[in-house]
């Protein structure tokens, strides 16, 4: 009986951490992607992503060498996942920032969030990890809600905004990407510790976008106005990973994923409470669809 009681605790001390983690790394993601698209406005994707690189390469380099010993013996097969996920991760990157800078933002981070379908549909085949019913219900309604919230109609198509529709085809590559790094980033974490790989990948994103840099001739410090934007960018996206990383390490995809998914919404509502944008109304309906989907995760 007691047996009984103490698994039943543990469940939902997984199950309430993987919320908190995922809702977590939503908020930062969501704020980071915000300051993002701003600043990729002003420097350009390369030199943003460089630097974001960098900051985040400098903290998790600090939290990696107090931890490092935690981490197990790694044979061949592991090394090479940690680099395909690094250079997965830092395409992802890339498409995301490229989408900022060439689309408009609700429309690239809703493709981006919808991405989330990848990483829990391989995670089924490959982990055997399967959400209950109401679960799904709750994954359901907060895709169709950050949908329905990052989703704006225009009411004169100008030749500049189908342009910006263009941003559609990196965001596409993201989601794909992204969701590929995710599935083998948790095959790397249950063997590393969250720490190490997400190190990995910014400190390949510092070589691989340093190099595009020097190659376009374009490693130049950035303007001071911008660095404060780039260490917040750094800071928040590093915090986000860590905490994703340790969610679906720790607790279940299915959860921490779906949740994650949700910085779209709090990008809107910074573009709301700071650039006065009103919601329309099928955007107000997707605001209670994910609210409902939160809770609904939640009651499980």
């Amino acid at each position: 009986m007691i047996n009984k009681w103490v698994r039943s605790l543990s469940l939902v001390f997984v199950i309430l951490a993987g919320i908190l983690l995922g809702l977590f790394s939503a908020l930062a993601w969501g704020a980071g992607d915000f300051i993002a698209k701003r600043t990729v406005d002003k420097i350009g994707p390369y030199v943003t992503l460089f630097y974001m690189f960098l900051v985040g390469t400098v903290l998790l380099g600090l939290l990696t060498f107090f931890v490092i010993g935690t981490a197990g013996p790694l044979d061949r097969w592991m090394i090479l996942v940690i680099l395909l996920s690094s250079i997965l991760g830092v395409l992802g990157y890339f498409c995301l920032y490229y989408g900022f800078q060439i689309g408009f933002l609700s429309v690239v981070s809703t493709i981006t969030a919808a991405g989330t379908i990848v990483p829990v549909g391989l995670l089924l085949l490959i982990l055997q990890e399967w959400p209950t019913r109401i679960q799904l219900l709750g994954i359901v309604l907060i895709i169709l809600g950050v949908t329905l919230v990052s989703f704006k109609r225009q009411p004169e198509i100008s030749p500049a905004i189908l342009k910006k529709r263009l941003g559609v085809i990196p965001a596409i590559f993201s989601a794909l990407f992204f969701g590929s790094y995710v599935v083998l980033i948790k095959i790397v974490s249950l063997k590393t510790g969250p720490i190490l790989p997400i190190f990995i990948v910014r400190g390949m994103g510092v070589i691989l976008i340093g190099l595009t840099l020097i190659y376009r001739k374009e490693m130049t410090p950035p303007p001071k106005a911008t660095w404060k934007y780039l260490l917040a960018i750094g800071v928040l996206d590093a915090a986000a990973f860590l905490a994703f990383t340790v969610g679906i390490t720790r607790t279940l995809v299915a959860i921490v994923a779906p949740l994650s998914s949700l910085f779209t919404l709090v990008t809107v509502i910074l573009a709301r409470v700071i650039l006065k944008e009103q919601l329309a109304f099928h955007q107000k309906w997707g605001f209670w669809m994910v609210l409902i989907g939160v809770l609904t995760l939640s009651s499980q």
